[in-house]
């Protein structure tokens, strides 16, 4: 897109939205530059994206992939002043400066006003707010502008006001000290001399220091020492960011050349604004554009079934997602006309609210000096923004944050030799041979997990059993345990496990370990996988009714309960808590157990909800798939459907008719009652000779009610269970089981009545 000349007042040139950052903000990029023969070109502006979703019809997570959707967001502490250039108007290009100087702004504000902004190196000015506009009332402080610039994104329009020049200082989280975002006064680092860009009421693009800042200073982005802070009643994370001279930034393994790419090569100059030459006598008031710098670009290949691509992607600190473009997403096998998105993404910026595309890319590569950095399966996003370029094309793909977010960035955009190292791969995990709280971030080596998809690893650290305190209420995605020294999970607070698409997992690879914090399975399926000799027990209540849960592995898990929309064991054993009544009765939708695993009821009850078959739960009970670890020669697991024994709650919990009922019990309950007496009898004499099932009085499992299933009634009549899974019994006197047997052989209706009679006298001569 070319257009004309801007005129005082109302500048015609379009910002346009390239990329965003998942859940706060998919990137907040902005781009500006002053092209060739007086034509203005795009500038890439801020957008926040909002919802992601799976699109049920076609969606398979990757279980392969490492990578989540959303990347960390750099935030940085942020604040302004008055200062510029008065002496020397005719100097438009930044200054960088390590002491903030002139009047903080709002106009002499004590304490000294901070806010939270986005470091985007995909960004070609700095952005401030709405909200941080209002605050700041450049107006007030004489600095204000009457420019206005057209923010074009993939939703719509929106204006943003150039402001007259002022200081931009930034600090890394690492430096705030005590409440609230005070930084220490010697950690600063910024310029002054610069124009930025205000966004007008209701704007959804947030607050943005972009790459002026890095045409000054490299940047050291470290996400193994992050740090959680709280400002009113927001909490975020960030990496520590720190600035350096050029060229001195920490150097890390791997390095990735880049290149600083624009229409018109500006990325030979420092940043600087566009003055108004209608003044010639005070260049600096009103300038037409902001400060603008350039875009930092790396050669990426991209691979999926149908074909590969090579091209510049923008490397955009900025954006917690990769994007290609259609152009590029067609080149290699992805038609967003035809083909379902894997998932979607609402995307939040000017103009409104847009969905977008989502896809599972198969393969992307960057070429990278000191060893290879390639990954699988990576979630992007499809999405066509102008490229800043040319103005005539799209953009072909953004590197976002998700690529890094287990690594640590040094980012030198020196205008001679530009480029990125990076570090190799850092697990994150419990990082100290000591308990302590979860939100501790020094005690994890990525930072304490906070985040939908974020991994809690309890790993190699401990030499000792130790107890990690849940202080608080916690969102992760996936928890694995690896050490024969146990792991303690415990506290007030509530893990809530949630991913974007695909089930959460809890790992456990070696060694027996404890989660009793509070939990929240995922509504998206919820998997459990312990390793053969290892154990994970949950002794608390789960909030699941809506969760999907799997067993995989060999190993055992233990649970106070399973109330769970279903619970499929694929492997191993699960274990129901022992001896705590009502508390332990399980209820689940559906329920799996395939041959070799086990579900050990103990001497729990269990439910299941969704139609079953009796004659299936039976060969279930047969294989000892379905099995309690307190069975003897008297017990055996019983069930019923609820409707057939007349119950309209079991062990506590409401049940309907078809809801089908299992316990460890006497033989010879019919009736799950834990006791057997007369109603068992009368229920045996009734079937005997037909086929059934347990209520009807086959305890022996084949289907049928014969002699073979009265001695096990005879031998448990009068008993009954305890509490505990103990059992009472009352020898009944001479003759008791013979009248009660001849009682309940009065009800069959003839002329089957004589041959039990003949029967229970033959029984009951066996039995003296």
């Amino acid at each position: 897109m070319m257009l004309n000349r801007p005129q005082r007042s109302r500048a015609s040139v379009r910002i346009f939205q390239a990329s965003a950052s998942v859940i706060v903000a998919l990137c907040a990029s902005s781009a500006l530059a002053i092209p060739k023969n007086s034509e203005l070109m795009p500038l890439i502006g801020g957008l926040k994206v909002g919802n992601i979703r799976a699109n049920p019809n076609v969606f398979a997570y990757p279980l392969q992939t490492t990578l989540p959707i959303a990347g960390f967001q750099p935030l940085v502490v942020t604040t302004l002043t008055d200062e510029w250039f008065e002496e020397d108007d005719f100097n438009w290009y930044t200054h960088t400066s390590s002491t903030p100087a002139g009047n903080t702004l709002p106009n002499n504000s004590n304490p000294r006003y901070t806010f939270l902004s986005t470091l985007d190196s995909g960004g070609q000015t700095h952005i401030m707010s709405a909200e941080v506009a209002a605050q700041i009332n450049l107006e007030a402080a004489g600095r204000a502008g009457s420019n206005v610039i057209l923010a074009t994104g993939a939703a719509g329009t929106e204006e943003l006001t150039v402001s007259d020049p002022i200081g931009l200082y930034t600090s890394g989280f690492q430096n705030v000290t005590g409440a609230g975002l005070s930084v220490n006064p010697n950690a600063w680092r910024g310029h002054y001399g610069v124009s930025i860009a205000t966004a007008s009421d209701e704007s959804a693009i947030p607050n943005i220091v972009g790459s002026p800042l890095f045409a000054d200073y490299a940047v050291n982005i470290r996400n193994s020492q992050t740090k959680t802070i709280t400002v009113g009643d927001q909490t975020v994370r960030s990496p520590s960011i720190s600035f350096h001279s050029m060229g001195s930034a920490p150097n890390q393994q791997l390095k990735l050349n880049l290149q600083l790419l624009d229409f018109n090569g500006s990325s030979g100059d420092a940043p600087f604004f566009f003055p108004n030459f209608e003044d010639i006598e005070n260049l600096q008031d009103d300038p037409v554009f902001p400060t603008l710098w350039t875009f930092p670009f790396a050669e990426t290949t991209v691979r999926d079934d149908e074909g590969e691509s090579t091209e510049q992607f923008l490397f955009d600190t900025g954006a917690q997602v990769t994007v290609l473009s259609t152009e590029t997403a067609n080149e290699i096998g992805f038609d967003i006309e035809v083909e379902e998105p894997d998932f979607y993404v609402d995307v939040l910026g000017a103009g409104g609210t847009v969905s977008v595309p989502g896809f599972f890319l198969d393969h992307l590569q960057l070429d990278v000096i000191g060893g290879d950095l390639e990954y699988d399966n990576v979630p992007v996003l499809v999405l066509d923004l102008l490229d800043p370029r040319d103005g005539s094309g799209p953009l072909p793909g953004i590197l976002g944050m998700n690529l890094f977010n287990d690594r640590d960035l040094s980012v030198n955009l020196d205008r001679m030799d530009p480029w990125v190292r990076i570090s190799n791969a850092l697990t994150a995990q419990w990082n100290v041979n000591a308990g302590g709280d979860w939100t501790a971030d020094l005690n994890w080596s990525l930072g304490s997990p906070n985040g939908v998809e974020q991994a809690a690893n309890f790993l190699g650290a401990i030499t000792s059993a130790k107890t990690i305190n849940v202080n608080g209420d916690f969102m992760i995605g996936h928890m694995t345990f690896d050490n024969t020294n146990s792991y303690t999970i415990a506290g007030a607070g509530h893990l809530t496990f949630a991913t974007i698409v695909g089930p959460s997992q809890i790992s456990v690879l070696s060694g027996s370990h404890t989660l009793s914090a509070p939990m929240t399975f995922n509504p998206l399926g919820q998997e459990i996988i312990v390793a053969a000799n290892s154990t994970l027990t949950i002794p608390s209540d789960i909030d699941a009714l809506d969760a999907g849960v799997t067993k995989f592995g060999a190993g055992q898990l233990n649970l106070k309960n399973a109330r769970f929309a279903s619970l499929s064991i694929e492997g191993g054993t699960v274990k129901i808590t022992a001896g705590a009544g009502n508390q332990s009765t399980s209820k689940v939708g559906t329920l799996s157990v395939s041959t070799g695993a086990k579900l050990d009821l103990t001497d729990s009850k269990f439910i299941v909800t969704e139609p079953a078959s009796q004659s299936v739960v039976r060969d279930e009970i047969l294989a000892q798939r379905i099995t309690s670890s307190l069975l003897n020669s008297s017990r055996a697991i019983g069930y019923a459907q609820a409707g057939d024994i007349g119950l309209a709650t079991f062990g506590g919990m409401d049940v309907s008719g078809d809801d089908l009922l299992m316990r460890m019990t006497l033989k010879g309950d019919t009736n799950l009652d834990g006791a057997v007496n007369f109603p068992d009898l009368l229920k045996v004499a009734h079937n005997y000779g037909l086929t059934g099932f347990w209520s009807g009085g086959d305890f022996t499992f084949d289907g049928n009610v014969n002699f073979n299933d009265l001695l096990p009634i005879a031998q448990n009549y009068g008993s009954s269970m305890l509490v505990d899974g103990s059992f009472t019994s009352d020898e009944w006197m001479n003759g008791s089981f013979e009248s009660d047997w001849a009682l309940a052989l009065q009800s069959v209706p003839e002329p089957g009545v004589l041959s039990l009679l003949m029967l229970g006298t033959v029984t009951l001569r066996r039995r003296r």
